[in-house]
């Protein structure tokens, strides 16, 4: 499994000027998609840092931000790339930061893209977890989240295959056990880290992206939820889904895991019995498998309760589960 993020300039004003170039041709040439090459001339004209020497990869990756929340597409990863409906409404409500926060919520909502797989801006990206929705989900949490934290989270999550809320169990623990908050980047990264990511995970630009469009704050060394998004935002920031494939299931041998998800899954319940419009989805997002077959995306802590719940017994048959999973576990 390999986790790509993108890599260039995560700000409103640089996502405009590739929006700008899209919309202009797009409208001038009846709605035919950018060329590669018109479009890399047109960036060297609008972005003073590059001239005609610049490598042509790196011009063209200056969408990278506006592909990767869907507000630029690039089909079948061919020679053009086109503004989306998406894309057009946030070129025409640039002035409005509200609107454009809202927009982009809906988009980590809706499910249409994926971050981990089969994005726009990071072909080669193949990872079960989506990072936008993750980390908003554990700044939600944790209240805030330091750099360390975020890689941390990124690591285990991705890398150890670890589920979410045992992540977030061991940060609060080290918070308070440990002189957690006080390391430098650098002994962080030798102590926690895997090699191999001590840049990747240092160096998200959909953070800045987030933070310029008013959901996040950077204050004293940590990222929070805005003022804003804590009134707007906080409860759906909860539902999001931080896992893009419906077949993969955390490690759930830890004890503590799955004490934490059923606490979860209680809390959810208690609250859906006053408010049964807090939580849940009656459009669950359809998933193509093959040409004549969907699926429904399911909520990881229901499997979690259900598992647990049936005690390995079938309770179509009352008999042991006919089914083991990866893990070894009746299923």
């Amino acid at each position: 499994m390999t986790l790509i993020l993108p890599k260039q300039v995560g700000s409103i004003e640089r996502t405009l000027t590739c929006l700008n170039i899209c919309h202009k041709y797009k409208t001038d040439n009846k709605g035919a998609p950018i060329p590669n090459n018109i479009f890399k001339e047109n960036i060297i004209s609008n972005v003073e840092s590059f001239d005609k020497s610049t490598d042509g990869a790196l011009l063209i990756k200056q969408s990278e931000i506006s592909r990767y929340f869907g507000l630029i597409e690039r089909p079948d990863w061919g020679n053009h790339q086109s503004i989306t409906e998406e894309g057009e409404l946030f070129l025409e409500n640039q002035h409005d930061i509200e609107f454009l926060s809202e927009l982009i919520i809906k988009v980590l909502e809706e499910g249409k893209i994926k971050f981990g797989r089969e994005n726009h801006a990071v072909k080669s990206s193949i990872s079960n977890i989506e990072p936008p929705k993750l980390i908003l989900q554990s700044i939600r949490v944790l209240g805030f989240c330091n750099h360390n934290e975020i890689a941390y989270i990124l690591d285990q999550t991705h890398e150890k295959d670890k589920y979410f809320e045992e992540v977030l169990d061991d940060i609060k623990k080290f918070r308070e056990t440990t002189n957690w908050l006080q390391l430098t980047q650098t002994d962080f990264k030798n102590k926690y880290i895997e090699r191999q990511y001590h840049n990747k995970f240092y160096d998200i630009k959909f953070i800045n992206f987030f933070i310029e469009l008013g959901i996040l704050v950077f204050n004293e060394n940590r990222y929070e939820l805005t003022k804003y998004s804590q009134t707007n935002y906080y409860d759906r920031i909860f539902k999001l889904s931080i896992y893009n494939n419906l077949t993969y299931r955390p490690s759930i041998d830890s004890k503590k895991i799955l004490e934490s998800s059923l606490k979860l899954f209680k809390y959810k319940n208690s609250i859906l019995k006053r408010n049964p419009e807090k939580f849940g989805n009656k459009s669950p997002l359809k998933i193509k498998q093959t040409r004549n077959q969907y699926s429904y995306e399911r909520d990881p802590l229901v499997v979690f309760w259900v598992l647990n719940n049936s005690k390995g017994i079938c309770e179509c048959c009352d008999k042991k589960a006919p089914f083991i999973d990866k893990k070894g576990k009746p299923f």
